[in-house]
């Protein structure tokens, strides 16, 4: 009876099974396998350091001339490379015309291809690079990248044609300075741009001033470097959709509530109308953190569907102390996501400002901010008149501790 279902059916119903089950289902017949296809061949990993071993050209010329593998040429959508790590062999980057036009071949043999993610790391050999820039700047229906730079490195890489993409994620522990030039151009050619998510430990400013000069608006934007350029930035225009602000802080407390107090106070309110997704989990206690001073303007979020914000421990009525506001974060934040369309709410507990220069946080205050946190939502839930609502935020969405985060 099942095989009988129109192929949309069948493929809804495998959406919500585990991949397991989807090779299971694939297996029972030629009409599930067809339905299932798609469903399961979505993903395409190219390990180019493997390229290198004595069955890499064996896999590309397959690949190329699809020979054995169609079916991932057929119906792949992302392209995962380099996400396998191994040790650089000694001699690593010696030309290679062959495997590069096997590797073009290969790479155009997928037409569907909407998502590159690429980890690019110390010894990127060259010939691969090409293909992969080649492959990136003649695509007409790339629409997504993502950059995870592993290592210390700073390699050219040719972006001039790349076009139509929406969403562009930099995602590094270093600061390359040539590459970074290189996708600050990239973003300004991009006019199609929707979503930026720049996490690094470094200095993006050159990318907020350049989508200010250019007067492109953002839907989708994530950060872990709050700066003056960034919030100048979101303060020039309305439109916001969904913001991400990963452990926002600064050099000092000082500094850090500055900037605090201008995004809740200025730029946040820009946005009011549109903002469907706030995350802004700070790292330390301080105005970052959802309090007296920002409730009414996130409050005022009326489209809000998912929020996570983190509280500071005096505003968390907890055991072992009796040292707390009569205010109780945790509650009033329940009590303002009940009021919103909210239906994911994350709360997390900051570390105490002390621990700022410490390698790690306090896991006791984390522990009794994060039982405050639990007790206040039981309690909240107990007295709700939405108890299916406020029973699944309190068995999936408020986490313990943020390191979970």
């Amino acid at each position: 009876m099942l095989p009988g279902l129109p192929v949309e059916i069948l493929q809804e119903i495998a959406c919500q099974a585990p991949t397991a089950e989807k090779k299971a289902l694939r297996s029972v017949c030629k009409d599930l396998a067809l339905a299932m296809d798609c469903l399961i061949f979505t993903t395409v990993i190219l390990n180019t350091l493997g390229l290198h071993s004595a069955d890499g050209p064996g896999m590309i010329e397959t690949l190329a001339t699809g020979a054995l593998l169609t079916d991932w040429s057929r119906f792949p959508t992302a392209l995962k490379i380099d996400l396998v790590k191994h040790r650089p062999p000694k001699e690593y980057d010696p030309p290679n015309d062959r495997l590069e036009g096997l590797l073009h071949l290969a790479l155009s043999s997928m037409p569907n291809i909407r998502t590159v993610v690429w980890a690019i790391h110390w010894g990127y050999p060259t010939w691969p690079r090409r293909a992969i820039m080649h492959f990136i700047n003649s695509s007409q229906l790339i629409d997504e990248i993502e950059i995870r730079i592993e290592t210390r490195v700073d390699m050219d890489c040719s972006w001039e044609q790349v076009r139509g993409i929406r969403k562009l994620t930099i995602n590094s522990r270093y600061t390359p300075t040539i590459l970074f030039a290189q996708l600050t151009r990239l973003v300004a050619n991009t006019r199609s741009l929707e979503g930026l998510h720049l996490l690094a430990p470094a200095e993006w400013s050159q990318f907020w001033i350049t989508l200010r000069e250019q007067n492109m608006h953002l839907t989708d934007v994530a950060t872990n470097n709050v700066t003056d350029d960034f919030l100048r930035y979101l303060g020039s225009y309305s439109g916001l959709q969904r913001l991400t602000l990963q452990y926002p802080s600064a050099s000092t407390e000082a500094e850090s509530n500055r900037l605090a107090n201008h995004f809740f106070g200025s730029v946040l309110p820009q946005h009011k109308a549109s903002l469907l997704h706030l995350s802004c989990v700070a790292w330390f206690e301080g105005c970052w953190s959802f309090g007296t001073h920002n409730a009414d303007v996130i409050s005022g979020l009326h489209r809000l569907s998912r929020l996570w914000m983190s509280v500071n421990g005096h505003d968390v009525q907890h055991e072992h102390t009796d040292n707390y506001s009569e205010w109780n974060a945790p509650e009033r934040l329940l009590q303002i996501a009940t009021e919103l369309p909210v239906r994911h709410l994350g709360i997390f507990p900051a570390d105490p400002e002390e621990s700022r220069d410490t390698l790690a946080g306090d896991y006791k205050h984390t522990f009794r901010v994060s039982q405050g946190i639990i007790t206040a939502l039981l309690g909240f839930a107990a007295r709700s008149s939405s108890p299916v609502r406020c029973g699944s935020w309190c068995q999936a969405q408020v986490v313990r501790a943020k390191y979970n985060h």
